[in-house]
């Protein structure tokens, strides 16, 4: 099969790109990724799940990016041209974030370098499937475009692949089995030579996969698969949580507060995002549940491709992430969880999933005009509801 190749020259689609990203904001200092695969999960979906940290949280939003050879549905900051991740219309999902920090010196920062938000933007903007976006980071790295340690997700709705690079090292691996745990650290063959962590950040970013992995192996242990809701809430994990029963005797601890035992979701946590691949309409029926603001203290609301061409106007997100960012900064680490947050959140999923069905019918009936018109109403209406309902949590 023929390799497109996307940095063959300069001139063309990623040469505007790069004018107006390189200078673009790199991936956040801390994140906690995973991915799910179809066979692991309820709905035999692909999920992949960003827990995003920041100690200076950028304001987030979600739109509709036209500019490309594939519209795509994209999370970012439009003012300082931040893509954090997204799903294209043919399924195909990108996500960057931090990796090592690594003794490889980075190229000059020009034109031809990019950080990961700009290959994931490429990525969304061109590639049919993920290995196109394996592919296209990989060309990136022979021609020595690679601007810092990075990790990428990159999925469509039958393959998944995890990307570890350097300016001087690259690795790529295709998940075959289950499911896997991110939280910037490298962790393929041939990586770690590059790789300058201390041990200390080792110790506390382990706590963190290691959490996470806990709670999708028990999932999968109850019902042989993973939920929509059953990831969310592996990133709302505190440490009232964590310190359960269940928990503390996989850890083979007493049952107390550690205080120094580090949870997915930390005091930086920023914001969230679960990437789902629909396989049947990728196009309209693929889907990004977001949270404005740190999962813990907010809902996510589930927002599908088929209504990116009219996304409401109680998304713009600066209201909704900084009441999230003041109640998480407010709350003690041992707090539990707000039951009301996820009891609201399980209703508009719920909403959602049979919405979702409804738009597939039609969509096989070829009524694609209905189905998109469906799923807008329904996003526009649940937008509206979580904007009371946070409302009612900012006082």
């Amino acid at each position: 099969m023929m390799r497109r190749n996307y940095f063959g020259h300069i001139g063309r689609t990623s040469a505007l790109l790069f004018a107006v990203f390189a200078c673009g904001i790199g991936t956040a200092h801390a994140d906690t990724d995973w991915i799910i695969l179809p066979h692991a999960t309820e709905s035999h979906r692909m999920l992949f799940h960003a827990l995003r940290d920041n100690s200076k949280p950028l304001s987030t939003d979600i739109r509709l990016d036209k500019g490309g050879r594939i519209k795509s549905l994209r999370i970012g900051n439009t003012k300082s041209n931040f893509t954090h991740g997204g799903i294209n219309y043919c399924g195909v999902a990108a996500l960057a974030t931090g990796g090592d920090a690594q003794r490889d010196k980075a190229p000059k920062a020009d034109k031809r370098n990019y950080s990961g938000s700009n290959a994931v933007h490429l990525i969304l903007r061109n590639c049919k499937t993920a290995e196109q976006g394996v592919n296209l980071l990989r060309d990136g790295f022979k021609k020595s475009l690679i601007a810092g340690g990075l990790i990428f997700f990159v999925a469509d709705a039958n393959r998944a692949f995890v990307v570890e690079c350097s300016p001087k090292h690259f690795a790529s691996y295709e998940l075959s089995n289950g499911f896997c745990v991110y939280a910037n650290m490298w962790k393929l063959p041939g990586m770690q030579d590059a790789s300058l962590r201390p041990f200390n950040s080792i110790g506390w970013q382990s706590q963190r996969e290691w959490t996470v992995a806990e709670a999708l192996r028990r999932a999968r242990k109850t019902g042989n698969t993973v939920s929509v809701a059953e990831s969310l809430a592996a990133s709302r994990i505190g440490l009232a949580e964590a310190n359960n029963p269940a928990f503390n005797k996989a850890r083979n601890k007493e049952k107390k507060l550690l205080k120094v035992f580090n949870t997915p979701a930390m005091k930086t946590s920023a914001d969230g995002a679960l990437f789902e691949i629909d396989p049947e309409f990728p196009g309209v029926l693929s889907c990004i549940y977001i949270a404005f603001g740190p999962p813990r203290q907010t809902a996510h609301l589930p927002i599908p491709v088929g209504a990116a061409e009219k996304l409401p106007a109680e998304l713009t997100p600066n209201p909704w992430k900084t009441a999230a960012l003041n109640r998480n900064k407010a709350a003690k680490p041992e707090t539990p969880m707000n039951l009301e947050i996820i009891s609201f959140e399980n209703r508009m999923l719920a909403e959602f999933a049979k919405k979702r069905e409804e738009a597939r019918e039609l969509l096989r009936a070829k009524k694609t005009a209905e189905a998109k018109k469906l799923l807008q109403e329904t996003l526009q209406r649940q937008a509206v509801e979580l904007d009371n309902f946070l409302k009612t949590l900012s006082h």
